[in-house]
């Protein structure tokens, strides 16, 4: 009897734990081919960036056309995106539906909220595994 108890009790707190939850960033529709891809040659974000994340370096290039390429000097590898625009709003994509939000871009600085996390990237300093990618 006690074992049942206990069982319905972590069985109660497991469904509402997720009821709490709500929706988890991998449970997000992937609209990466629903996206118009926006190309602005003059933005400040074209360019490479790289941002230490974890125990690796992960490095963007966008390009004035829209295209993104993503690359990390750990293990994960490399994925390809693109831009687009939600109102005032500047996202990149990727294939695999990771958005990532552009919150503001000097010349020298990009910050960007991918999930509940914020990322500042900082022009060049492009891993090596990651230069023949961008070629």
């Amino acid at each position: 009897m006690i074992k049942r108890a206990t069982m319905s009790i972590f069985l109660l707190a497991v469904i509402l734990l997720t009821a709490c939850m709500g929706e988890m960033p991998w449970e997000e529709e992937n609209i990466y081919l629903d996206v118009k891809k926006h190309a602005d040659p003059d933005a400040l974000y074209i360019g490479e960036w790289t941002a230490a994340i974890s125990v690796s370096l992960n490095a963007v290039q966008i390009m004035p056309d829209g295209t993104v390429k993503m690359c990390s000097s750990g293990t994960w590898g490399t994925a390809i995106g693109k831009v687009f625009k939600v109102g005032g709003s500047t996202i990149f994509i990727m294939e695999s539906g990771d958005q990532f939000h552009i919150t503001s871009v000097t010349p020298d600085r990009m910050v960007v909220k991918y999930s509940d996390q914020v990322y500042t990237y900082h022009a060049g300093q492009v891993p090596e595994n990651c230069n023949e990618y961008f070629k």
